[in-house]
């Protein structure tokens, strides 16, 4: 894999931009239709649909889709003896521990904010009661949401293609959605995963990614297909 780091550092900044601009369309959406009846007509309205088959098939299997690819990208890494594209391997697994499994599974578990589909009707937002371990009452935030894009952002790393790279926030994007059409959770449990997968991600590569594949530079260090 031949990564330099100033093509990493144009890579990081495509992805930090796709970041925003999903955070910008969350944040317009909450601000536009909050957690309230705008939310619970697209419930209804998608129920019993062919849509609804759909996007269960999403909300279930997407984040498959990039735990597949990086197994295969620290498969390569280690059997290749490359050291770039295992870093970027292990990067995305300490972004997902950290972010998308400590920091989700706290806040939901402190927070205690009910689901959508926990509550009565015309309920939609309220009941947060605290720490629990009730996973009825685990939607803030959206564990979903934060663990897609932050496959999202490290595929926008990792590919050349820039396809690849909006197929990736495409696919976030869609999930982020089913859950809230799905009645899972709320448009505001959508954006906190949001921001918690770019926060987490995005200091991880530039922080400890980014260090190692410069060390790699400086130490002259390049993928053995380069050096025959």
């Amino acid at each position: 894999m031949s990564l330099p780091t100033a093509e990493f550092d144009q890579r990081l900044r495509w992805a930090l931009w796709g970041w925003i601009a999903a955070l910008a369309v969350n944040a317009v959406c909450v601000a536009t239709f909050g957690d309230g009846v705008a939310v619970t007509e697209l419930v209804v309205a998608v129920h019993g649909t062919v849509w609804h088959a759909l996007l269960s098939l999403f909300t279930d299997y997407g984040m498959y889709v990039f735990y597949a690819l990086f197994i295969i990208v620290l498969l390569v890494g280690w059997r290749r003896g490359d050291r770039r594209l295992r870093t970027l391997g292990w990067g995305y697994v300490l972004a997902q521990l950290s972010g998308s499994v400590l920091i989700v599974r706290s806040l939901k578990i402190l927070t205690g904010h009910a689901r959508p589909n926990a509550l009565a009707p015309g309920a939609a937002g309220s009941h947060w009661i605290g720490p629990t371990m009730d996973a009825s009452y685990h939607s803030f935030p959206s564990g979903h949401t934060a663990d897609l894009f932050t496959g999202a952002i490290f595929v926008a790393v990792l590919a050349r293609n820039p396809a690849l790279r909006v197929l990736g926030f495409a696919l976030a994007a869609l999930v982020a959605f089913s859950r809230v059409a799905l009645d899972k959770h709320y448009p505001t449990d959508v954006l906190a995963g949001l921001v918690i997968a770019g926060v987490v991600s995005l200091c991880l590569l530039a922080y400890w990614v980014r260090p190692r594949l410069r060390r790699d530079d400086v130490l002259g260090r390049n993928d053995p297909d380069e050096a025959t």
